[in-house]
């Protein structure tokens, strides 16, 4: 049985929310099942590393409990100089 559920993560960045990409990692996921599909805007794919990221449908193929973490990021590098 499949079952889907949509996740949303918003986070802020200085230079504006836009410029975040999101990526979604699974922390639990039902017994004996695989990772979930991520749908972006209608296509399939694995669900990261875009700004439409941000809201997502996460669909299991397997009945139970689940727990999604969304992670925005700029991909700016951080350092000192």
């Amino acid at each position: 049985m499949i079952r889907s559920h949509t996740v949303t993560s918003l986070g802020a960045d200085d230079a504006g929310e836009s410029n975040l990409t999101y990526t979604w990692t699974v922390l639990v996921k039902p017994a004996g099942a695989g990772d979930p599909a991520f749908s972006v805007e209608g296509k399939e794919g694995d669900g990261s590393g875009t700004h439409a990221a941000r809201t997502t449908t996460a669909t299991f193929t397997a009945l139970g409990n689940c727990a999604n973490r969304g992670s925005p990021g700029s991909g700016r590098a951080k350092g000192s100089g």
